[in-house]
Formats: structure tokens, sequence, C-alpha cells
């Protein structure tokens, strides 16, 4: 009977997220459960992923450390770690247990622009250790970013779960306090009841 109900649900959801690495395995998870539901996701900064939610552009969201408010129903995710993206032949790339935060102090680095929800948190991370990294380039992408570090321009900043198998580059933990990015699912609270937002709420690890 269950498996007939998962058929039988159809209908258009409006996906957004602020990066492609959780959401879509969410989505391949979805189509096996619920074959009939089609599904149109947009991808944007973390700005414009809670934006298309809070004007109801989007159905349900994937977002990256969001403050409750009223009227957002928010569903706990996972957690990603902060690492340093180093490039291959760099000295800390073979640092599997990873590189202590005080290391970076006055470092030459090539990290995201200021409303990156990752270089915010590695900001305030910085800011209250009295670490100060010299950053020489602010890029809008991480594609950008791992350009430049294999390019050897500096150290970048990436999320644990945005990297991406380039055998030029390699990933670090950085070794601090704080260093976690919190991820979860949205939806408005009026709207949570929604089949097929209930369906997608269900692919979360921690669901009932």
């Amino acid at each position: 009977m269950l498996e007939a109900n998962r058929q039988l649900l159809t209908g258009r959801l409006e996906v957004a997220a602020d990066g492609p690495h959780l959401v879509m395995p969410m989505l391949a998870s979805l189509r096996a459960r619920y074959p009939g539901i089609t599904v149109n996701l947009r991808l944007g900064n973390a700005q414009e992923t809670l934006a298309a939610l809070l004007s109801e552009h989007a159905d349900v969201a994937v977002l990256t450390e969001v403050e409750p408010r009223k009227g957002l129903h928010l569903q706990a995710l996972s957690e990603s770690r902060i690492c340093a993206l180093v490039p291959a032949g760099h000295p800390w790339s073979t640092l599997h247990e990873g590189v202590a935060l005080k290391q970076l102090d006055q470092l030459i680095m090539v990290l995201r622009e200021p409303s990156s929800i990752t270089r915010r948190t590695f900001d305030e991370v910085c800011a209250r250790a009295r670490i100060s990294p010299r950053v020489l380039l602010e890029l809008d992408s991480r594609e950008a970013v791992t350009e430049a570090v294999a390019a050897e321009l500096g150290v970048g900043v990436v999320s644990s779960v945005e990297v991406s198998p380039d055998p030029r580059v390699r990933a670090v933990p950085i070794i601090g306090d704080g260093l976690v990015n919190r991820h979860m699912i949205g939806c408005m609270e009026r709207r949570r009841d929604l089949r097929l937002i209930q369906a997608f709420f269900d692919l979360a690890p921690n669901s009932a």
C-alpha cells in the first residue's frame, strides 16, 4: 500500500539550493521514491536561495546557516567542515589530520566574496582568534577559487561538502573551534503539511 501511494504522488516541486552538492543526492532519492514528481531546481547563492523561499518562488530550499524566523520552518540536514584548499604539491596536501588555524595568519589567500556563507564563517572565526590572513584575491564562485588555487595564487577555503574531485588541488581540514557550517531544509511554515513538501522533508536523514 505504501509503495502504491508513492507511485500515485505526482505534481511539480520548485526547489532552491545554495549549491548542488547536497541537493542532487536528495533529488535522486526523491525520483526513486516518487517517480511521478517533476522538479524544477534553481541554484543560487545563500541570499538568492533564501529570497526565493520567502517569496514562495520555491516550495522548499536547501540552505546554509539560516537563522530561525517567524513563518519559516527549518529542519536540520547536515554539517560540513571548513577546509583549506591547497595545490596538490603544497606541503599541507598530505596533512590528513589538518592544519591549525594559527598557520593561516598572514598567509596569502584567495577567497569567495564576503557575502559567501563559508567566507563569513571563516572570517568570524579568524576575528575571534585574532588571525589575519592576507586576502589578495576575492572571487565570485567556488569554481574560480579552485582555478586560482590550482594556479598557485594562494590558499583557498572550501566547505567539505563542496570539494570537487580535481587532481590539481587538495582539501585539508582547518583545526579550530567554530569552523562548521550547518545545512538545513526549509519551507514556509503554513505550507509544511503539503504532500509534495512533506515528501522532500522525508529525505532528511533525521526524519521520523
